[in-house]
């Protein structure tokens, strides 16, 4: 009971973290102390495609991670491996939807004259990291260590 609070308790501590040092880091790198960010990722990207491209995936990648890994110690070990099956197939469906949207708006910009490459860049990174987010979270929750004897 114990290790269990303990595990949410430090996740917690993980996404404010998160959250607060992307924060400061939209207010020192973009213009009005990072406004575009409230319109959308993709006007971060129309804003600095490089700072735009690594908040991105930074803020993604680690607010599912520290969220999954919470959710994985909550989970026994021995039902991990179920919790993992359901995992695969949501990864696995977001990411044929994400593909799918990808080359059918790139398809869009080619031929119809379509503008918004932010756009598809954005969602085609937001769902990524999250789904690298979620694996590495249950990656790093079944890690097993073995201590020296003494």
């Amino acid at each position: 009971m114990k290790s269990k609070f303990l595990s949410i308790l430090l996740c917690s501590v993980g996404v404010l973290l998160t959250l607060y040092f992307t924060n400061v880091f939209l207010t020192q790198n973009f213009q009005d102390d990072g406004e575009s960010y409230m319109k959308g990722f993709g006007h971060l990207l129309q804003e600095n495609i490089t700072k735009g491209i690594l908040f991105v995936i930074i803020q993604n990648l680690l607010l599912c991670y520290f969220i999954s890994m919470c959710i994985f110690l909550q989970v026994p070990p021995n039902n991990r491996k179920n919790a993992h099956k359901i995992l695969f197939a949501t990864a696995a469906t977001i990411l044929f939807v994400t593909i799918s949207y990808t080359i059918y708006q790139l398809y869009n910009v080619y031929s119809n004259g379509y503008d918004r490459i932010d756009r598809i860049i954005e969602i085609a990174l937001t769902w990524t990291s999250r789904v690298l987010g979620l694996y590495l979270g249950y990656w790093l929750s079944n890690y097993k260590t073995k201590l020296p004897k003494a």
